[in-house]
């Protein structure tokens, strides 16, 4: 039986949506940039979420504007269903 994983993530855009706010992350011998965002703790909601984890990873604190999209993924070799959902944000 596979675990489900949920994850949010949050875009957030400049004031004339110029720009994304990216974080960079390091993973073994290379670096990568994604959008802030992290799987969701037991006991926490997606919202609850996705605001700890943009003041975790940029210090920022956002409102929430609502879902943009939801996906998925299934990661056999580690038994995770993950579902990812995409929250905008506002400063």
């Amino acid at each position: 039986m596979m675990k489900r994983v949920d994850v949010a993530y949050v875009l957030l855009y400049d004031t004339n949506k110029e720009n994304i706010l990216m974080v960079k992350n390091k993973g073994g011998d290379s670096s990568y940039y994604t959008l802030p965002g992290g799987a969701v703790e037991s006991g926490e909601t997606l919202e609850d979420a996705a605001i700890c984890e943009v003041k975790e990873e940029t210090g920022l604190n956002v409102q929430l504007e609502g879902v943009l999209a939801v996906s998925e993924a299934i990661f056999e070799e580690r038994g995770h269903h993950t579902i990812f959902l995409l929250l905008k944000v506002e400063l």
